[in-house]
C-alpha cells in the first residue's frame, strides 16, 4: 500500500518489494528514481535485501502520487515501475507563525497598500527551489488576496512573499507547493488560528476643508 505522507525534508528509508530484484551480493548497484512518471526525483543509497526487495531513501522533494522505478543490472537495465497504490507522497505545507520583514507579529502592520515583505514559518514547504503560491484572507475567504514574489527562503521551514493591496484583518493563509498541473502539486494548508495576519488600522491626521468650498 502506499507510504504514509513523507517530510519534504526527505531521508526516509522506504522499501521497495516486487520480484526479480535479485540475489543481495549482485555486482550491479541498483538504481531507484521515483515521481509522477517515474523518473523526476533520484533516491539515494539503494540495497537489494533479497529477490524481493529493496531498500532505498529518500530525497528532499513535494508533491503527491509519486510512482517508482527500478533499475538493477549494468547490462539488461531492466526496469519496473510501481503501480496502483504503491506511490509516495510529500506532506502538505503547515503554516504555523506569520511575521513581517522585521520580524515583529505582522497582525498589525500591513499597509492596505500592498508591497510587505510577510514571512511564513511552517513546515514541508520544500527545498529552496520549489515553486510557491500563497493566499490569505478571513475565515473562509482564505482566497480573497493572492501574495506575489513567494519564495523558499529557509529549505522546508520558512516562506517570504509580498502583500497585495488590501483591508481587514484575521486573514489565514493558503500556501501551495509545486507547480500545478505537473504532479508536483501538494494539498493546501490553512495556518493556525494564532498565525493570522492583518492590514494597519486606518488612521485620521487631520479634517480640512475640500480644495474649492
Amino acid at each position: 500500500g502506499a507510504l504514509s505522507p513523507i517530510p519534504t525534508e526527505g531521508g526516509v528509508v522506504v522499501e521497495i518489494v516486487g520480484t526479480d530484484f535479485g540475489p543481495d551480493d549482485t555486482i550491479s548497484t541498483p538504481t531507484a528514481t521515483y515521481g509522477k512518471a517515474g523518473t523526476e526525483l533520484t533516491a539515494t543509497g539503494c540495497t537489494i535485501i533479497s529477490h524481493t526487495m529493496m531498500r532505498c531513501t529518500t530525497v528532499a522533494g513535494v508533491g503527491e502520487t509519486h510512482f517508482w522505478k527500478v533499475t538493477v543490472g549494468t547490462e539488461a537495465q531492466t526496469s519496473a515501475a510501481s503501480s496502483g497504490d504503491d506511490s509516495t507522497s510529500y506532506a502538505v505545507p503547515t503554516v504555523t507563525d506569520v511575521f513581517d520583514a522585521t520580524g515583529a507579529a505582522a497582525a498589525d502592520s500591513l499597509s492596505t497598500a500592498g508591497g510587505d515583505d510577510v514571512v511564513l514559518k511552517g513546515t514541508n514547504f520544500g527545498p529552496l527551489s520549489t515553486t510557491i503560491a500563497a493566499t490569505y484572507g478571513p475565515s473562509g475567504s482564505e482566497t480573497d488576496y493572492t501574495a506575489t514574489s513567494c519564495t523558499v527562503t529557509d529549505a522546508h521551514v520558512e516562506i517570504t512573499c509580498t502583500s497585495t493591496a488590501g483591508i481587514g484583518k484575521d486573514h489565514g493563509w493558503i500556501v501551495t507547493v509545486g507547480t500545478v498541473g505537473d504532479g508536483q502539486q501538494s494539498s493546501v494548508a490553512t495556518t493556525a488560528s494564532e498565525a493570522l495576519s492583518r492590514y494597519a488600522a486606518p488612521t485620521i491626521d487631520s479634517v480640512v476643508a475640500a480644495s474649492g468650498d
